[in-house]
């Protein structure tokens, strides 16, 4: 099992630090989160948003001023893999990209506490990445309409995820052709549709 976590630093007007290796840019904005080592807990890293995609509050409870929180409707969350298929050797890296489809600026809480990627085969969910994620955080951002966010890929190490066993090995899941699907969640919004890969 792979989790993940990610704290925040004070901003920096006019400067965007990351911290660690995969950060991403994509429409003008930037979310970072860490890979991590198999069935251990996460280590943070940080982030720092630009301007035009600032964050508004790390109060999970605080309003944002005069923008409003992002309505389910104006919201579309994509799953994304890196490939359609894997080698026995290969790893799936996962991403969840954030889209505000409205017409107007709007906030909504991006943290790690909000975000979940979801494995399944079938009906039967394999592996879920909150399964033994660690000092989730919430932040409210502001999502400016068509321009994305995307994460830094996440690796799903092909194991079942089981909350119980964070910190020892885990079962690998069947491969040889097998198809598997990815759907990603932020709070209560849930992708429309999953991305389809195969393990060999």
């Amino acid at each position: 099992m792979r989790g993940w976590a990610m704290k925040i630093k004070p901003k920096k007007r006019g400067i965007l630090i990351a911290i660690g290796a995969g950060a991403l840019v994509l429409g003008g904005g930037l979310m970072y989160f860490s890979t991590v080592s198999n069935s251990g807990e996460a280590d943070n890293s940080a982030v720092e948003l630009p301007a035009d995609v600032a964050e508004t509050n790390t109060n999970k409870n605080a309003g944002a001023g005069d923008i409003p929180k992002c309505g389910a409707g104006d919201i579309v969350l994509t799953p994304i893999t890196d490939a359609e298929s894997y080698g026995p050797a290969d790893n799936p890296k996962l991403q969840l990209s954030i889209e505000n489809t409205g017409e107007a600026d709007c906030y909504l809480d991006l943290g790690t506490s909000q975000m979940v990627f979801e494995v399944q085969t079938g009906t039967e969910t394999v592996w879920r990445s909150t399964d033994c994620q660690k000092q989730g955080d919430h932040r409210n951002v502001l999502l400016k309409p068509e321009k994305p966010l995307k994460t830094a890929a996440l690796e799903w190490d092909r194991t079942f995820s089981d909350p119980e066993t964070c910190d020892s090995s885990r079962q690998p899941v069947i491969a040889e052709g097998a198809a598997y699907h990815l759907w990603v969640q932020l709070g209560e919004i849930r992708s429309a549709a999953s991305a389809q890969f195969l393990l060999q």
